[in-house]
This record gives structure tokens, C-alpha cells and sequence, in this order.
């Protein structure tokens, strides 16, 4: 790889920190919403809930009535209402202390007069309908950074009313132990035709830890290929790798780090695999890619001047121009196929499709498809990867 100059070096961070002043930007409307939900809390009235944890369940009080998530929480299916939703639950999770800190008093004079716990307020889960794989990733992540930094440990409200498939995925998956609801799941669950990998998380990209997981899930017996098997281990690898630049600082609470859950379907016979991480962003870290400059050339094919990376209203079509540059950015040889490597999966399976959500851009391709790449409005906060693959 060809040492970058001192010049090259200085406008690559300066682009970098450009992309982390709109994450900052972001930060502001977080911060808006601790004063928003104090402003809730004031105005609302003390309610009875159900609180659970650990197999144990108790009548506790919320100080303000729960808030309403979309009733279908899938970015494929509902883009804009569940990416506003995940915005949301990063901005209230990361205020969570101050708003507990501006509302200790009343919360204490209510467990006084009702002589239990509580919450200060919380997400009616009762109202989510449906849910998907990849999308409950997200949300898990979310839970699992606060976790991490040990701010609080939430509990799940009115349990027994949410939706069974909604509390069957939630709970099979792991989301409850991520979250800290429950403290500890089993490595995988089986109901029905189905069989469901819970979220794992880690701070390194560890080929060898992703390979064991989805042994454990039984992906390669699934799959029946070992060059498809190959190529999603070598892509959830590269998934690491690109996302948090060094020398860059990101919002708390933050975990440098991915997750990954996965689903096989028996009956339907295919199989989903999601990966996430809560990085810049492809688009945004192009500029540290080795291959930047043959990207900025097929940029310069397309649209007749140079990109602007900082512009989130091109970012499906960055994505997909840096898929068909096609090397890895990670820089080592080992790692060489990178971007193109998520793609080949579908092209070795009977059938599939990829889809990648990248800040806000969107990359969808389906096997003997065209790229369909999409601009969104709302970021998804990092990096989704999901592949739908039939065997």
C-alpha cells in the first residue's frame, strides 16, 4: 500500500471530522430530547405497569405514560418510521442519567407513596406488531452500549401483553440479556422450524469467533458450501475493520465494536444473517479506503465532478460505486475481497438477496438483479449488513 503524504493524511482527517460534526449535530437533537421528556414527566400522571426481570415479575409505577413505537419496526418494510424509532431510543438511552438526575425527587416521593420501584418513563412494546431480525439487531445494540457502560439496567414493562411473536423473537434472540432484562440465555433457541442465533457482540473483528458462532447455529450444514460459508465470515470480518477510523472520538456511550445475530428457517429453507456496527459509516470512511482514488475516478464517470462525502443525499450511490471498485479497505491482503465478498454470497446460493444500510444510504441486490441503490432521509447510525439467503 502507498504511504500517504503528510498533506493527503491531513485532509483525510479533516474530512473524517467534518462527517463527525454532522454526528455532532445529531448529539444536539439528543440532547433535546432529555428536555423534552423531562417536560413529559411533568405533565404526565403516575400509572401502574408491570415490571419484569429475571423471571420475576412486580407492580411498579412509570411517571409518565409509555411511549409509542412504530406497530411494524422493519427497515425494509417501514424505513423512515423505524430509523426516526432507533434515533430516538439512542437519544433518550444516552440522556438517561440526566433525565433521572432532573426528575430524582419526584420519582422518590412516588416510590415513597406507592412503596415500590419504578421508571421514569419507558417504550410500550405492547404496540409493536411485528418486528424484524435485523432491525431488533439494531435496537439491541443500542441496549447493549448503555449496558456496557454501565449507566443503568433496564426492566421490561408489561411483559406478559406484548405480542407473542414480538416477545418470542425478542426473547429468542437474546435482546432481553443484551438489554439486562435477563442475565444470562442460552447460545441459541429452536422453535418451531426455526432456529435463532442470540446476539453476540465483540470489540475485534475475530474470524474465529464468528465461524464458531454460526457453527453453532449450523449455517455450513445449511448452506451445504464452503465458499458461500467463506465468504460471509470474510465479510462479517470486514465489517470491523472499516467502521471506527482511529484517532476519531464518537459520542457516549459508545462500544467500538459489532453484532451479529442469524436465523434459519427450516420450513421456508433460507436463512438470514445480519451483522451491524455503530461506525461512520461506509460512504463517510471512503476517504481511508486504499482504493479511494479509483473510486473518486468512477465517481468522476458518473457525475462529472468530485464526491463530497459529507453530502448524506448521495450516500446509496457512494455505497454502490465503492461496490464495484471492489477491494477490501482494510488494507491487508488477507482481507482482500472486502465489499465484493458480501455480494458473492447471493451469487453462490440458489437464491438471495443483500441488502446494506450505510448512514443514509441504501444498497439492495437480489441474485441476477441490478444494484438498486436508495438516499434516505433518516441514518440508520452505523452500518447494517443483512444477507436473506435460500438453500
Amino acid at each position: 500500500m502507498k504511504k500517504l503524504s503528510r498533506r493527503h493524511r491531513t485532509l483525510l482527517i479533516y474530512r473524517s471530522k467534518k462527517v463527525l460534526r454532522l454526528r455532532t449535530l445529531l448529539n444536539a437533537r439528543f440532547r433535546k430530547l432529555a428536555a423534552s421528556s423531562v417536560a413529559s414527566l411533568s405533565r404526565g400522571q403516575i400509572r401502574t405497569v408491570s415490571l419484569y426481570r429475571d423471571g420475576q415479575f412486580e407492580n411498579g409505577f412509570s411517571l409518565s405514560d409509555g411511549l409509542a413505537p412504530p406497530a411494524d419496526i422493519s427497515l425494509g418494510a417501514n424505513y423512515e418510521e423505524t430509523a426516526l424509532f432507533l434515533q430516538d431510543v439512542r437519544g433518550r438511552l444516552a440522556a438517561s442519567w440526566q433525565t433521572f438526575v432532573q426528575n430524582k425527587s419526584r420519582y422518590n416521593a412516588a416510590a415513597r407513596r406507592s412503596g415500590s420501584t419504578g421508571v421514569l418513563n419507558y417504550y410500550d412494546y405492547t404496540k409493536i406488531e411485528r418486528m424484524s431480525v435485523s432491525s431488533a439487531l439494531v435496537l439491541a445494540s443500542e441496549y447493549d452500549c448503555l449496558r456496557k457502560s454501565r449507566i443503568f439496567i433496564p426492566k421490561a414493562i408489561d411483559f406478559e401483553r406484548w405480542q407473542p411473536n414480538v416477545r418470542a423473537l425478542l426473547e429468542g434472540i437474546g435482546f432481553l440479556e443484551m438489554s439486562g432484562v435477563h442475565s444470562n440465555g442460552p447460545k441459541f433457541t429452536e422453535f418451531s422450524d426455526l432456529r435463532i442465533l442470540r446476539f453476540r457482540s465483540g470489540a475485534e473483528a475475530d474470524g474465529e469467533q464468528v465461524e464458531k458462532l454460526l457453527t453453532e447455529l449450523g449455517v455450513p450444514q445449511a448452506l451445504e458450501d464452503p465458499a458461500i460459508y467463506d465468504a460471509i465470515i470474510e465479510a462479517l470480518v470486514n465489517t470491523r475493520h472499516h467502521a471506527y477510523p482511529k484517532g476519531l472520538r464518537f459520542p457516549r456511550p459508545h462500544f467500538a465494536g459489532w453484532w451479529l445475530t442469524a436465523l434459519v428457517d427450516h420450513r421456508d429453507r433460507r436463512i438470514v444473517i445480519s451483522t451491524f456496527d455503530r461506525g461512520l459509516g461506509i460512504p463517510a470512511t471512503l476517504p481511508h479506503w486504499e482504493r479511494y482514488p479509483a473510486f473518486q475516478r468512477g465517481w468522476r464517470r458518473i457525475f462529472s465532478n468530485d464526491p463530497d462525502l459529507a453530502d448524506t443525499s448521495q450516500d446509496g450511490m457512494a455505497i454502490r460505486v465503492a461496490m464495484a471498485v471492489g477491494k477490501s479497505s482494510t488494507g491487508y491482503s488477507h482481507r482482500g475481497r472486502g465489499l465484493p465478498a458480501m455480494e458473492s454470497v447471493i451469487d453462490l446460493c440458489l437464491d438471495g438477496s443483500l441488502t446494506i444500510y450505510s448512514r443514509c444510504g441504501e444498497y439492495r441486490r437480489s441474485k441476477g438483479g441490478r444494484p438498486q441503490p436508495t438516499n434516505r432521509n433518516t441514518p440508520v447510525g452505523g452500518t447494517l449488513v443483512t444477507w436473506d439467503l435460500a438453500f
